[in-house]
């Protein structure tokens, strides 16, 4: 039988430090907004041991804090807000949404919901885009490491509420393509702040602005959408605009800017992490 070696091995290991800290968290009795930030500080504490046994910093995975980094965090808000922004609008002048603000929602509705989001936001981009997948992408290649994690991506969501019939169908492509920009957002600055910030916007729009579901789960938010009789391909219904094609449309335009726009990071020119 062979044998992981290398790489591989490496990237194998993350994973099971990860599951065994993430299904850890999942047994505690620990409230929800305890829960929900407990799970990125244990991600992060795997990532910096297993960088730790390369002689490595954080900064390697792309986390050295300084004012570019909140400066790509920002912009990468500003991103995913516009895609989201674009696909509903788009929906709405096309006749299938109307918006109506949830009596009673403040400010606080608008920005509590961010906190969780921000912890889900680099939850997520710790695993999907952080060691396991930049190791990946060192020994298999840029191309090959965005399809593979596109696909990882996909299969973890399969269990969210709501992935049956056309929403499913809609709901992987979009995940997939979702994954690929975040991916390329990492690629071409070799930083996690843009892909951060481009989860963190995504969400918080989807769910704490105008109301959809994210990925599924059910949000309030300091808006709710009114359906106006438009089919599902084109609202994405109760799972959210990650089940719409208006979404898969701006993503993918973003992916063709983001490609475009931003020279190759220091690892995609360099292979050094």
């Amino acid at each position: 039988m062979p044998r992981l070696t290398g790489d591989g091995a490496k990237i194998l290991g993350f994973f099971v430090f990860c599951a065994i800290v993430i299904v850890f968290v999942d047994f505690l009795p620990f409230q929800k907004s305890i829960a929900v930030w407990l799970r990125p500080l244990l991600v992060l504490a795997v990532s910096w041991f297993c960088l730790k046994a390369e002689n490595q910093t954080l900064s390697a995975i792309g986390l050295r804090i300084s004012v570019k980094f909140f400066r790509d965090l920002l912009l990468g808000v500003l991103v995913g807000m516009a895609i989201i922004f674009t696909s509903a609008f788009s929906i709405v002048l096309f006749g299938g949404l109307a918006f109506e603000r949830v009596s009673g929602a403040g400010l606080g509705a608008l920005f509590f919901p961010l906190v969780s989001f921000l912890a889900a936001g680099i939850f997520e981009e710790l695993l999907f885009r952080g060691y396991a997948f930049q190791r990946t992408v060192r020994r298999l290649g840029r191309a090959f490491a965005l399809l593979l994690f596109a696909l990882f991506f996909v299969a973890v969501h399969l269990g969210n509420p709501g992935m049956e019939g056309t929403a499913m169908i809609w709901a992987c492509i979009n995940i997939g393509i979702a994954s690929v920009l975040l991916g390329l957002a990492w690629i071409r600055t070799n930083s996690l702040a843009l892909p951060i910030g481009i989860h963190v916007g995504w969400n918080w729009t989807q769910g704490g602005i105008l109301g959809f579901g994210v990925s599924g789960a059910k949000s309030v938010g300091y808006f709710a959408p009114v359906y106006l009789g438009a089919p599902q391909w084109m609202t994405g219904g109760e799972f959210g605009l990650e089940a719409a094609l208006p979404t898969a449309v701006a993503a993918l335009a973003a992916c063709v800017l983001l490609a475009a726009r931003w020279p190759l990071g220091g690892l995609g020119k360099s292979g050094a992490c």
